[in-house]
C-alpha cells in the first residue's frame, strides 16, 4: 500500500490529478503505523520496568532457591475413582503438612479479583479477601508472632487490618458463612446438611493488624511477592470441596535438601499415595523467579527490534510524504521563504495533517478500549507518549523541509 501510494502521488504531480481513496487509505494506514509504535513502546516501557524490579529483588528470591512448591488443579471429575482421588489428595497434604511443614497459599482471589469493582465495594468478601493460607503457614512465617503466643488458638482465625474496624459485623458476619461451609464440608445454602441455626452459632475469632505485609512466595502476583494489608484467613482443615479447591488454586510450598532435584525430596509420597501421574515436577520458588526473569528480557529485547524496525519504517514513510508536499508547491514555499516567512507558516498545512493522523490514532486506541482489544489503564502515558511524538515528528520534519529548501531554492527561482 506504502510502495502504490508513493507511486500514486509522483504519478499525481506529473498529472496534476488526486486519488482520494488511496489518501483516505494510505491515511489509515499511517495511524495503524503510529499506534503500533506506540503500544510496542508503552509495552516496552513496563516490561523494562518488570525486569528492572525483579533484578532488584534478586536477592529476595535466592533466599527462596531450597524451596519448592506444587500445584495440583481440579482433576477428580477427569479422575476415575474421585473418591479414592481424593481421599489420597488428602492423606498426602496432611503428610506434607505433618512432616513437611509445608505452607499452604492461595492468593488467588488477589491476582484475578483485585480490580473487579465487586471486589473495590465488598473488600472483606471471601471472594476478595486477599490470601488463605493454612496455620503452618503462620507459624513459619516471623511476622504473625507479634500477634500470637503460646496458648493462641488458631481455629476460625482471620487477620484483618486495623483500617477495617468499622465494618467488624459485616466482616463476621461474611465469615460465620465461609467457615461453616468449609469446616462442614457443604457446598453452598442450597446443600440438604445446611442449618441456619448451626451458622448463626459459628464463632470468628479476628486479630487486627497494622501494617502487615505477606511474602506470597509467588514471583506472578508482583517483583518480590509480598502483598501488603491484605485479609488473612486460616484454614482450620482441609477436607471434601474445600481440598479441592485449594489445591486448584493454591500452592503448597515445602523446603528441600537438593535445590538441583527438588522433586526427590517429594517422590517418596507422591509414590506414598499414588500420585506419581498427577505430581510429576516440584520446581523451586527461585527457578520460577527465573523464569520471569528470563521472560521479561526475551519480551524487552523483541519490544526494543520491533520498535526500531518500525521507527525506520515510518522515518522513510515521514521523508517520502514531506517530498511529496513539497514538490507540489516548491515555487510558492521558495518564494515565502526569500520572504522571511517562518517554517512553522509556510508548511503548516502539513503540520496540520501531522496532528489530523496522531487524533486518528487515538480514536483507533479508544476504539480498541470499547471492544476490550486494547487496555484502558495505559491511556495516559499513551496520551504523554503521543504528544512526544507530535513534537519530535514536527522538529524532525522542520529540518527535512530545510533541507529540501536548501537544496531546491535556487533552482526553483532559475526555473522561474
Amino acid at each position: 500500500l506504502y510502495i502504490f501510494k508513493l507511486n500514486n502521488n509522483l504519478l499525481a504531480l506529473k498529472n496534476k490529478t488526486k486519488d482520494g481513496l488511496i489518501d483516505i487509505i494510505y491515511f489509515l494506514l499511517k495511524c495503524i503505523l503510529q499506534l503500533s509504535i506506540i503500544v510496542i513502546l508503552i509495552g516496552f516501557i513496563m516490561n523494562t520496568q518488570n525486569l528492572t524490579k525483579y533484578i532488584a529483588d534478586y536477592k529476595l528470591w535466592n533466599d527462596t532457591s531450597n524451596i519448592a512448591y506444587t500445584r495440583l488443579y481440579d482433576t477428580v471429575e477427569a479422575n476415575e475413582n474421585p473418591e479414592g482421588f481424593m481421599k489420597s489428595l488428602s492423606d498426602l497434604y496432611l503428610d506434607m503438612e505433618k512432616n513437611l511443614q509445608a505452607d499452604l497459599i492461595d492468593a488467588s482471589s488477589y491476582q484475578t479479583l483485585k480490580n473487579d469493582p465487586f471486589c473495590k465495594d465488598n473488600y472483606y468478601s471471601s471472594e476478595c479477601a486477599g490470601i488463605t493460607v493454612n496455620q503452618n503457614y503462620i507459624k513459619n512465617n516471623k511476622q504473625f508472632s507479634t500477634y500470637l503466643n503460646s496458648n493462641s488458638k488458631l481455629n476460625n482465625t482471620i487477620f484483618v487490618p486495623e483500617k477495617y474496624r468499622d465494618d467488624e459485623a459485616k466482616i463476621i458476619k461474611e465469615y460465620q458463612e465461609y467457615f461453616y461451609l468449609s469446616n462442614n464440608d457443604i457446598i453452598d445454602e442450597f446443600d440438604e446438611n445446611y442449618s441456619k441455626d448451626k451458622l448463626s452459632q459459628e464463632k470468628v475469632n479476628i486479630i487486627w493488624t497494622k501494617d502487615l505485609s505477606i511474602f506470597t512466595k509467588n514471583p506472578d502476583i508482583s517483583s518480590n511477592g509480598i502483598i501488603t494489608e491484605p485479609i488473612v484467613v486460616v484454614k482450620n482443615k482441609l477436607n471434601g470441596n474445600d481440598l479441592i479447591n485449594s489445591f486448584s488454586q493454591g500452592e503448597i510450598y515445602f523446603k528441600v535438601e537438593d535445590a538441583d532435584n527438588p522433586y526427590n525430596t517429594l517422590k517418596e509420597y507422591t509414590k506414598k499415595y499414588n500420585l506419581e501421574n498427577e505430581i510429576k515436577t516440584t520446581p523451586t520458588v527461585f527457578s520460577r523467579y527465573a523464569q520471569n526473569i528470563q521472560k521479561y528480557k526475551k519480551e524487552v529485547v523483541e519490544a526494543l527490534l520491533k520498535i526500531i524496525l518500525l521507527l525506520f519504517t515510518y522515518a522513510i514513510l515521514i521523508m517520502n510524504n514531506i517530498v511529496i508536499f513539497y514538490e507540489k508547491n516548491k515555487k510558492l514555499y521558495s518564494i515565502k521563504k526569500m520572504f522571511g516567512y517562518r517554517s512553522l507558516k509556510i508548511y503548516s498545512k502539513y503540520f496540520f495533517e501531522i496532528g489530523y493522523s496522531w487524533i486518528g490514532s487515538l480514536f483507533i486506541y479508544i476504539l480498541g478500549i470499547k471492544i476490550q482489544l486494547l487496555p484502558k489503564e495505559n491511556i495516559k502515558i499513551l496520551l504523554i507518549l503521543m504528544g512526544i511524538s507530535i513534537v519530535i515528528e514536527i522538529f524532525v520534519s522542520i529540518i527535512y523541509f530545510r533541507i529540501l529548501e536548501n537544496k531546491n531554492i535556487i533552482k526553483v527561482l532559475k526555473e522561474g
